[in-house]
């Protein structure tokens, strides 16, 4: 298991927190929804102790599933955003704390697109989707 039975996730964009696997696994779930093909890709990642800091860039479609029970709208359009997430680990390496930084306005509600000169990282879904870095479990 990723997460401890006690693990937490926050989204610092949303003000939102699960607190348990059970409620880590359901904003996954619902997340996975609303954006199907969603993918997180490493490009850094420092360790320091129990702490892990990972650089990502996440991308996919906002096609799926409402969010915020129906009060955002899928918008069909792709995104692509840096992220950072700060990882809190006990001592069979499972996640404590997950912490994600992002800038909202890049995701797939916003309208800023400031990531848009990176390169797709991979030539085409199938082959990024076969890479995935982050899984919920």
């Amino acid at each position: 298991m990723l997460f401890a039975p006690e693990g937490c996730y926050t989204d610092i964009a949303f003000g939102i927190t699960r607190r348990g696997r059970d409620q880590v696994r359901e904003h996954h779930r619902i997340w996975r929804t609303a954006v199907p093909e969603f993918a997180m890709l490493r490009e850094h990642a420092y360790e320091s102790g129990s702490t892990v800091i990972v650089k990502t860039v996440c991308y996919g479609t906002f096609s799926g599933a409402d969010l915020g029970g129906g009060k955002l709208k899928a918008t069909f359009r792709s995104f692509r955003a840096r992220a950072i997430s700060v990882l809190e680990l006990n001592e069979q390496s499972q996640i404590l704390a997950c912490t994600e930084y992002y800038d909202k306005s890049t995701m797939p509600i916003g309208d800023a697109t400031p990531f848009n000169h990176l390169a797709w990282p991979y030539q085409d879904l199938a082959e990024a989707l076969s890479t995935k870095m982050v899984t919920a479990s």
